[in-house]
């Protein structure tokens, strides 16, 4: 599999393998849509072991954010690296999200 969930509260963690593309990007947006469906109200996506995000990946963070927000919930992306950090900003799709680093 290629994500990791682990649950706390009302809330998840989607721990990424390698990479987001259009090979993965839907199956990650159903399972948190699912999860929603079981009174989630985060999600945090942990980009730890993520090092390349596709267009397509890109596309499915947005989709995520707006659905989330307009499902009441909230979207956090963790640990997300500078340069993939850099590749949202320059896609002008940083002001959708939340970005923090595990301490």
């Amino acid at each position: 599999m290629e994500f990791r969930t682990s649950r706390i509260g009302k809330g998840i963690v989607v721990s990424l393998s390698d990479k987001l593309t259009v090979g993965n990007g839907a199956a990650l947006r159903k399972l948190i849509l699912d999860e929603f469906e079981t009174n989630v109200s985060s999600v945090t996506i942990d980009f730890s072991s993520t090092k390349f995000i596709d267009s397509f990946g890109l596309e499915i963070l947005s989709k995520l954010s707006k659905e989330i927000g307009e499902l009441g919930g909230h979207l956090t992306l963790l640990n997300v690296d500078l340069k993939l950090q850099s590749f949202i900003e320059l896609a002008a799709l940083d002001s959708l999200f939340d970005f923090q680093e595990n301490n």
